[in-house]
């Protein structure tokens, strides 16, 4: 059943974080009182897919940011470690594009997504 209710929305845009030095992806999540960041580096991988990681070592690296903001108006921001995302696309067949998405908390594995894109005439 289709509600035209929004699940989620994000904003994608292009960053340089300062400790990497290159261009990635940022996609921000609003959240109450705050924005989930994802900063994400591209991987050309040698089979010619794309693998966009957020496996950074520590603040201003690629990797997940959750933002705070305090009543007193303060912004807190936050690296976290723990949380390690990869995304890998691919073409697929019949000029589909295809993507594998992996989720890790800690090391294990909490999500894992494949799924393919058509276009759509």
């Amino acid at each position: 059943m289709e509600t035209k209710s929004i699940l989620y929305a994000g904003y994608y845009s292009v960053a340089v974080p300062p400790a990497f030095g290159s261009p990635c992806v940022k996609v921000v999540f609003p959240l109450p009182n705050g924005n989930a960041i994802v900063v994400m580096k591209p991987i050309a991988n040698k089979d010619g897919s794309l693998t966009l990681a957020s496996s950074g070592r520590g603040f201003g690296d690629p990797g997940f940011y959750f933002t705070i903001v305090k009543p007193s108006g303060e912004v807190v921001a936050r690296y976290v470690r723990s949380l390690k995302e990869w995304i890998t696309v691919c073409p697929g067949t019949g000029g589909e594009v295809r993507a594998d998405h992996v989720l890790k908390y800690c090391g294990v594995t909490f999500l894992r997504l494949h799924y393919r894109m058509d276009k759509r005439i």
